[in-house]
């Protein structure tokens, strides 16, 4: 059996198959025309990403989303920095992971 190797964000640790939930930034390019007060002030969207833990580095958080019957899956990978907040749903396993 393989062992499962241990992450930690903000205290708290993950491992590959977690189900979560990440509250994270992302840039936004506004294409419209718009005075430079409004241009000047315009937000981060804030995101929100759930899937399961595959791994965490210095720079980056890998989850997927989707989990195909072969193992074979998506990825969306995230920043370190941009994360506001992760919480974890489930601890449990699916085979597929």
């Amino acid at each position: 059996m393989r062992k499962v190797k241990t992450h930690t964000f903000n205290n708290v640790k993950y491992k590959l198959g977690d189900l979560i939930i990440i509250t994270w930034l992302d840039a936004v390019e506004n294409p419209a025309w718009q005075s430079v007060d409004k241009a000047a002030t315009e937000p981060l969207a804030k995101c929100v990403s759930v899937g399961w833990f595959l791994n965490k580095d210095k720079k980056a958080i890998r989850i997927s989303a989707t989990v195909c019957f072969d193992s074979s899956r998506n990825v969306n990978v995230i920043p370190v920095k941009w994360v506001e907040k992760i919480i974890k749903i489930s601890t449990k396993r699916i085979k597929l992971i």
